[in-house]
């Protein structure tokens, strides 16, 4: 047995034999529950490279395998990312009963949650770029089947996403020559546009941010909601093993700075739509986008502190993402997710409420909410790098807090007619659940930190430790 078999290939094929049983809603998320649940388990209790005793067998634990040629591996201190993984994927499998999802929704969670995982596991590491493509076009069925306008946005989804796949595949053969002769100017300014611009496409950097918006705004929001934070995230799994591999990307001072430059437009980019959205899941689009320009900011800065922030901003949007897909999913079926329509909300349906305004000021980092610290950090760091930098930064940060309050009142606000009941117990049940685990979060963030701190170590090259 060895570990990318049983944490990829294996997670990979269920998800795609649970397609089989796709008619059978509750069959689906039993067996998948049962799957992610024994991954966890064994991720928390069987370190990798180890000999496992059944009775009188021994079975050897081994961290690699070769496919193709490419070797897969999966070493012990990534376990702890495993774990995470695979209890993300749980969470949206097993609250996926009580909404209404895609029959497909179940294995398309399996399937790329293993996609990732290969994105982890594969060598050489540019390989994982197509891991994530793989990921698109699985998500592109579901998606057209489940959009509720043009499908303008879907389109502009696989087109970016591709486009990013092309430049970074060019980026990496690329990256291979300067590795043998980095002192070649030439070569080493035209890899970093090549890769820059991959990026570009795949973290809706300006120019090319709208697909973002479209794409939530036309889409089932819970199917929206895991597909795009699952693809960012590997997106910047991608850019920190890019960091790792080559020394001459993590010492070319250029980067840097132009990460931190892109950072800083994209947060005042993404924050000052993110005031003027008039749809419920385009100011969360939006927030994506702001967020991503300050996790670039903060690789950019390249210390320490600066990478601990960025890996921790990045775990919380993700589980903060979660619930404000569940509560959005909870609305009426024919909700249009205009903000209008929210109007008084709180009234009728203060579960599904107070889930949006905790999970948006989680990711933003209000007191008592798990972004706090780590937003109050990137600030000091931002005025730390020049007084100039930090005001423009509280600008884009500031805007994003107004776009909340923004939220928050029309939520609250009286509506001449209060709106019929949309949560229903179970929903409600798992919402206040939601709400509990985001402040668990705050208040007791010793485990969240241990997990941070194990996730950092695998990348010290990066962080400077």
């Amino acid at each position: 047995m060895n570990a990318p078999l049983l944490w990829f290939i294996i997670p990979f094929f269920f998800g795609a034999f649970l397609l089989l049983f796709s008619e059978s809603k509750r069959l689906s998320i039993i067996l998948a529950s049962i799957v992610c649940l024994f991954l966890i388990a064994i991720s928390a209790t069987v370190p990798i490279n180890s000999m496992v005793i059944i009775g009188k067998n021994s079975i050897i634990f081994t961290d690699s395998m070769e496919i193709l040629g490419r070797t897969l591996s999966l070493e012990r201190a990534a376990q702890p990312l495993l774990a995470f993984f695979y209890s993300y994927a749980f969470i949206w499998i097993l609250f996926s009963a009580a909404v209404r999802v895609h029959r497909f929704f179940v294995p398309l969670v399996l399937m790329e949650t293993a996609l990732v995982i290969g994105v982890t596991a594969v060598s050489p590491f540019i390989y994982g770029a197509f891991f994530v493509q793989l990921a698109v076009l699985i998500a592109l069925p579901i998606f057209w089947s489940e959009k509720m306008k043009s499908g303008e946005g879907i389109i502009r989804f696989l087109l970016y996403q591709t486009l990013g796949l092309i430049f970074l595949a060019i980026g990496g053969w690329l990256a291979s020559a300067v590795e043998l002769n980095p002192s070649d100017q030439y070569i080493l300014k035209r890899t970093m546009v090549v890769l820059l611009v991959g990026f570009i496409f795949w973290l809706a950097i300006f120019p090319f941010h709208s697909w973002i918006a479209i794409l939530m705004d036309e889409s089932c929001p819970y199917l929206s909601g895991f597909v795009i934070n699952i693809l960012q995230f590997s997106s910047f799994l991608i850019l920190l093993y890019f960091l790792k591999s080559y020394l001459w990307l993590r010492t070319y001072d250029p980067l840097f700075i132009g990460l931190r430059m892109i950072g800083a437009i994209m947060l005042i980019i993404g924050s000052l739509w993110a005031v003027f959205q008039k749809s419920v899941q385009r100011l969360q689009a939006f927030l994506i986008v702001a967020e991503n320009g300050i996790a670039l900011f903060l690789l950019g800065l390249h210390t320490t502190q600066s990478f601990s922030v960025f890996i921790s901003l990045l775990f919380i949007r993700m589980i903060a993402s979660f619930f404000w897909a569940l509560a959005v999913k909870s609305l009426p079926e024919n909700f249009d997710f205009g903000l209008n329509s929210l109007q008084g909300l709180y009234r009728s349906d203060p579960f599904i409420s107070l889930t949006l305004i905790v999970s948006y000021f989680s990711t933003v980092g209000l007191p008592f909410l798990p972004g706090f610290p780590y937003q109050a950090t990137f600030l000091q760091l931002a005025f730390s790098e020049s007084s100039s930098m930090g005001t423009v930064l509280s600008i884009g940060y500031w805007l994003l807090i107004a776009a909340g309050f923004r939220l928050t009142v029309t939520l609250l606000h009286p509506a001449e007619e209060a709106a019929g009941k949309a949560e229903t117990a179970n929903q409600r049940a798992l919402l206040i659940i939601g709400i509990a685990a985001l402040f668990l979060i705050t208040f007791f963030p010793e485990p969240f930190n241990r997990f941070i701190a194990q996730i950092q170590s695998q990348f010290t090259l990066i962080s400077g430790g």
